[in-house]
This record gives structure tokens, sequence and C-alpha cells, in this order.
């Protein structure tokens, strides 16, 4: 299981903990990543613009960074604010995979125009996975009365 954060974990005890656990915080990492991918995208258009397109830069920001931090923080609110512990589900996982495969299929259709179409395609149907794969996944835990 991948869990979303809560790093009070130091180096020394990585060891103890499982797999899923090392990989504490590990998606809003990737969504700050992008964030920093994004500015780099954007930087590279301003060197090279015929080379890197400007949607490049603006699809790893809008559909990446954002995305993917959304996607997370939706996830860690729902499960803190419900008592759970902070780790993803095999849901969850794939609705991640999901955002990351429709940011492929975005800067893919920007750098070959000619497959756009099918580019979009893939990349809005992965979106809406992604965000169905939450709803699926969180809805009952957000539909339910929670305290006493």
């Amino acid at each position: 299981m991948l869990t979303l954060s809560r790093s009070t974990t130091t180096p020394s005890s990585l060891s103890l903990l499982s797999a899923g656990e090392k990989l504490s915080g590990f998606v809003l990492h990737a969504g700050f990543f992008l964030a920093a991918l994004g500015f780099i995208t954007a930087g590279a258009h301003a060197l090279w613009p015929s080379r890197i397109p400007y949607a490049a830069g603006v699809h790893v920001w809008a559909v990446g960074a954002i995305g993917v931090m959304t996607l997370a923080m939706m996830t860690r609110a729902t499960l803190g604010h419900s008592g759970r512990a902070l780790v993803a589900s095999k849901g969850m996982q794939f609705a991640y995979l999901c955002v990351v495969a429709a940011l492929i299929a975005r800067v893919a259709m920007a750098l070959a125009p000619e497959f756009a179409m099918p580019l979009l395609i893939v990349a809005s149907g992965a979106w809406i996975l992604a965000f169905a794969a939450f709803l699926a996944v969180y809805g009952p835990m957000l539909a339910r009365r929670s305290g006493p």
C-alpha cells in the first residue's frame, strides 16, 4: 500500500517499515516534483521554442502537479478526517496512475500534434477514471455520517 503523508519516521527507522510505509508522502512529493518540472519545461520552451511547446509545460503544471496534488490532498483529508490510516488502497493507487497517464498523454499531444485526437481521448478517459476511482473508493466514506 502507498501511504500519503505523516513523515514522522527517521531514516534509521525506515528499515522497520513496510514497503508501503517507506513510500510515505510519495504522492504529494510527486506533485511538488511535477510543479518544478513544469517550471523547467516552461524554461526549456523559453530557450528552445521550436523544440519544446508551451503547452507541454502548462500540462505538466495543470494535469500533473495540480491533478496529483488535488487527488492526494482529497485522499489524505478524507482518510485523516474519518480517522483512518493514511494508506492508499489499490483503487487509489490506480487513480494516481490514471492521472499520470493523463499527464503523459497531454504532454505527448503537445509534442506530437498529429496524434492529438487519440491522445486527447486517452487523456480524458484516464482523467475521468482517476476521479471516478476516487469517488468509488471514498464516496461511501464521505456519504456516511461521522461522529456521535
